[in-house]
């Protein structure tokens, strides 16, 4: 494992220690290292200094909080590590495609019927999504999930947030939005599989410029100069790669809103374009609520300082069940059998990661 790596999974191995004690936290992993928190959730508004903040997929709900005690890089834990292997274990007894919440001819049926959508003209693409669950026997095996997760990938994005009402591991590898000062940035992906595949199909080759087209638009109703950084990206990530491409705009003041930031929800890599019609496609083609599936988890490090994530690849707890949401994004040349295999490949880090 890499320095950065190691130092992020220490940190964690603390800082679960702290909650186990304290009862609530939140973890937080990006590119320049950890930042954390324990002790009482309390709220606060959204863009405070030091904060920590999720939405659903609409971003019409959003919890802003600020942990009683805070902790990073520059403040680190004093805590004795816990001894991860002693918690309770995540292990699934299952295939995966057993855990469906619509099973594969059902999931294969809905992406014919979005297909037909598109040949008719009323949708470019949509993120067809499906949830997998199955018994939580103990919450606190979600705890050692991570800890697994973070020796397995070593990842640059993530976290997890332990309150009362909120459980969830959040393993995503898209970043929504970044801002400083007046900058903002989006890495918006559409295209999972092999490098060789992702390099030659025309199908992920188009619903990647369809996307970006929309987050150029979405940007462009909070900001001016917006632009295409890069097209599209192929970027490893485990055992496949992904595709993405990297927006940029400015603010026209320092302050990114509440309501500036719901403008951009939900989020179009995991809706579609146009979005007014996907969602309602959505809304008739999914047979459950997305939630905070497809929602955005984010860290303020100051009120002009900011990134968020969205809640794909994330294990949720929901009482006595655990839930995983996984989709694959649906044009008029998609494979119904592919992508159904496509949420799948998505889900095999809980495989992965299980002890």
């Amino acid at each position: 494992m890499a320095k950065d790596a190691v130092a992020n999974l220490a940190a964690y191995l603390q800082w679960v220690s702290a909650v186990l004690s304290s009862g609530e936290g939140v973890f937080w992993i990006d590119k320049n290292g950890w930042k954390a928190g324990t002790g009482a959730m309390n709220s606060t508004h959204f863009g405070a200094k030091n904060s920590f903040f999720w939405t659903d997929f609409t971003g019409e709900k959003m919890n802003s909080v600020a942990p009683e005690f805070l902790f990073d890089t520059k403040k680190p834990f004093l805590n004795t590590p816990v001894d991860i292997e002693k918690l309770p274990s995540f292990r699934l007894q299952k295939p995966l495609e057993s855990y469906s919440n619509i099973g594969k001819e059902r999931y294969e049926k809905a992406v014919v019927s979005v297909k037909n959508e598109a040949k008719n003209g009323n949708i470019w693409v949509l993120n067809l999504a499906q949830k997998l669950s199955g018994e939580l026997k103990n919450p606190l095996s979600l705890l050692r999930f991570f800890a697994h997760y973070l020796k397995k990938y070593a990842p640059k994005t993530g976290g997890i947030v332990w309150t009362k009402n909120e459980k969830f591991v959040c393993m995503s590898p898209e970043i929504f939005i970044t801002q400083s000062e007046k900058t903002l940035e989006t890495f918006p992906i559409k295209g999972t599989g092999s490098r060789e595949y992702l390099e030659k199909n025309e199908k992920e080759i188009a619903e990647l410029r369809m996307v970006t087209d929309l987050l150029r638009n979405d940007l462009g109703q909070i900001s001016t100069s917006v632009s295409a950084l890069s097209e599209r990206k192929l970027t490893p990530r485990g055992e496949f790669f992904h595709a993405h491409s990297h927006i940029s705009a400015q603010l026209k003041t320092g302050q990114l809103t509440k309501k500036m930031y719901q403008k951009l929800l939900p989020a179009g890599s995991v809706s579609g374009a146009p979005k007014r019609s996907v969602c309602q496609v959505i809304s008739k083609s999914e047979t459950a609520e997305r939630a905070l599936y497809c929602g955005t988890f984010g860290h303020f490090e100051t009120p002009q300082k900011m990134q968020s994530l969205l809640l794909i690849r994330t294990l949720f707890a929901n009482g006595s069940r655990w839930e995983y949401g996984t989709g694959a994004g649906i044009t008029h040349l998609s494979d119904p059998k592919a992508e159904w295999k496509e949420t799948l490949t998505k889900a095999e880090i809980l495989l992965q990661c299980s002890s």
